[in-house]
């Protein structure tokens, strides 16, 4: 941008009190709507390019852009180079007068969605117009004028509905390269765009689609994968909120919120394992994200969180990560998809996949625990459980126990070591002949803390069957063989 200083007309010069008296008309122009009280002043704002130069009213520029405010103080004339044509500079002046805009080629009545994608010269006609709106859009948000980067963004999400296409030409993918970075709204609003065409178009046209998406950038491409599993559902005739891709008075993007990301990483290598997820749900689920991220900088897009808890994978992070969004792990647990057959009946890789849940379950629930998400706490343990009543199973493989225990290096319960006691002390009470001596002794193999915790769950299970002198007999015995083997070990 060059500004361009002009002298007083006739080579005059100005007196103090003319010169007063204009720089304090300046300075009022941003203050009061225009309404041509100043009719005699104009400046000019020109296309360096093509040397196309457009007269406006100073009094209307400087008031909805503060960016020609402040360079019409210094000259009369603004070159705008931000755009590849001069026609964005004409909506602009348009846009000054009206606060509108006529549309350069087509007059939509309704938004109806057609049956067919459209013809190839309609097509052409339509993004012509999407690039036009781009490039006003990109003028806009530099001249910081809000209301026209809602207006030009608008016009783009219309056409794209109506005719159910969006440009995939090259000038258009360069305003995404130059000016629609990550978390602009129309960087947002064209992964939606591309996201909702992928879904509703069908055959040859969806092919042509996604080849013209690979060709965006690196981020729009990443934004439409990760969008895509939402768009299924809402059809060709989901409704358009005009709202949603605004910026607004001072030309922020209030989507930016739930767009901006916290990273979780396992460690503080640059190279292990991190996963990006929505500030929003975060900071609703996690009282340590939430209190993380309102200590850091304001505005700060690039916040990490690295994770104390050492045992922390890429399948632990996934499972992490797919909690925050749906509070469901069942995807990442081989149980859940596992036939109802008692447990003598399964296959060993199927038990080997429960083993591997259950050291999944417990690096989950010490993940909750270190960011206090209770609620997931709680559904790891239930899943615990659920496999024990569903197939008779609880792990006492060493690499569990090593989990519970920090390789022995803990000697207090914590509530997941009580519930995996539990679990086994039932499993003990529910079992029968051959079955429960197996359990009574894989459960002097465990780890004295949890023998511990088994043997005050069979009293306390002990104390609540008065009813069956029997059954009170059985449990106490386990109950001797136990504690006497656990004291040995001890020793």
């Amino acid at each position: 941008m060059r500004i361009s200083s002009s002298p007083p007309r006739g080579g005059e010069a100005m007196n103090d009190t003319s010169a007063s008296s204009g720089g304090e008309a300046s300075s009022s122009l941003a203050e009061t709507p225009p309404n041509f009280r100043l009719p005699h002043q104009l400046v000019t704002l020109k296309h360096p390019t093509t040397e196309a130069s457009f007269m406006v009213h100073k009094e209307f520029a400087c008031y909805y852009s503060p960016v020609l405010k402040e360079a019409f103080q210094q000259g009369e004339v603004y070159e705008i180079s931000v755009t590849w044509h001069f026609e964005p500079i004409q909506l602009l002046v348009q846009w000054l007068y009206n606060q509108r805009f006529d549309k350069q080629t087509l007059h939509e009545e309704s938004l109806n969605a057609l049956d067919e994608p459209p013809d190839m010269e309609v097509t052409s006609l339509v993004h012509e117009e999407q690039f036009l709106m781009g490039q006003l859009w990109t003028l806009a948000k530099h001249l910081q004028i809000p209301g026209l980067q809602n207006d030009a963004i608008d016009q783009i999400r219309r056409l794209a509905r109506k005719y159910r296409t969006l440009s995939m030409d090259d000038e258009f993918f360069g305003i995404l390269f130059d000016h629609a970075t990550p978390g602009t709204a129309l960087h947002e609003a064209v992964i939606d765009l591309y996201s909702w065409l992928l879904t509703v178009e069908k055959g040859a046209y969806r092919e042509k689609i996604a080849r013209g998406i690979s060709r965006t950038p690196r981020t729009i491409v990443s934004g439409v994968l990760t969008a895509l599993p939402e768009y299924g559902s809402k059809g060709p005739d989901y409704n358009l909120n005009y709202a949603l891709y605004h910026v607004d008075d001072k030309g922020n993007f209030p989507a930016n919120k739930p767009f901006e990301l916290v990273t979780l990483r396992t460690s503080k290598n640059e190279y292990d394992e991190s996963f990006g997820v929505h500030r929003e749900s975060a900071c609703h689920y996690s009282r340590v994200l939430e209190t993380f991220l309102k200590k850091q900088a304001a505005g700060n897009r690039e916040l990490t969180y690295i994770m104390r808890y050492s045992g922390a994978g890429k399948r632990e992070l996934g499972s992490l990560l797919q909690w925050l969004y749906t509070q469901q792990i069942d995807r990442h647990l081989s149980y859940v998809d596992t036939p109802d057959v008692p447990y003598s009946q399964l296959p060993q890789r199927t038990i080997l996949g429960m083993e591997s849940d259950s050291l999944l379950l417990a690096d989950l629930w010490y993940m909750a625990d270190e960011l206090k998400i209770p609620s997931l706490q709680k559904l790891t343990i239930g899943h615990l459980w659920r496999m024990a009543k569903k197939y008779r199973f609880v792990s006492s493989h060493k690499g569990f126990m090593d989990k519970l225990t920090n390789s022995g290096k803990w000697t207090v319960p914590h509530p997941l070591s009580k519930a995996v006691s539990e679990i086994h002390a039932w499993l003990l009470v529910t079992a029968e002949g051959i079955h429960r001596k197996y359990r009574s002794d894989t459960i002097t193999t465990l780890p004295v803390m949890i023998s511990t915790e088994v043997l005050l769950a069979l009293a306390a299970l002990a104390s609540e069957t008065k009813s069956n002198d029997n059954a009170v007999a059985a449990l106490v015995e386990e109950s001797r063989t136990i504690s006497s083997a656990a004291k040995k070990r001890k020793a």
